[in-house]
């Protein structure tokens, strides 16, 4: 039986990155390459969206589905708020929210929305 996390019965990798494509991280790509000519699902998760002008011919053979993440929580708050109506129904948020709680009364810029935009859209 197939669910969102897999994929002809297989489970999906995420790869996430701070951009992609990017010229100067040709290692990454080619290392995704790599798996997914062994067969490994990948999706790649982008925390940005391609700056550079040039691209390498590696960036071609990946054919993996990519999320681009908005760049500033701003701009989706959609995505924000239905990743934490997730979240918080996960095992686990209750002791990461208490932490977060510390970290931001030590850090007022700690930004639990970053952490969770990610999990809006992963499995469907």
């Amino acid at each position: 039986m197939s669910s969102p996390i897999t994929e002809r019965g297989h489970a999906r990798v995420a790869v996430i990155l701070k951009g992609w494509p990017r010229l100067s991280e040709t290692f990454i790509a080619q290392e995704i390459a790599g798996l997914e000519a062994r067969g490994v699902a990948l999706e790649i998760w982008s925390l940005r969206r391609p700056t550079d002008k040039a691209h390498h011919p590696v960036h071609d053979r990946v054919t993996a589905r990519t999320v681009y993440l908005p760049e500033y929580l701003k701009d989706d708050p959609r995505r924000v708020l239905a990743a934490w109506r997730k979240a918080r129904r996960l095992p686990g948020y209750q002791a990461a929210r208490r932490k977060f709680l510390v970290d931001l009364r030590r850090d007022p810029t700690a930004n639990l929305g970053e952490a969770l935009g990610p999990g809006a859209g992963a499995g469907g």
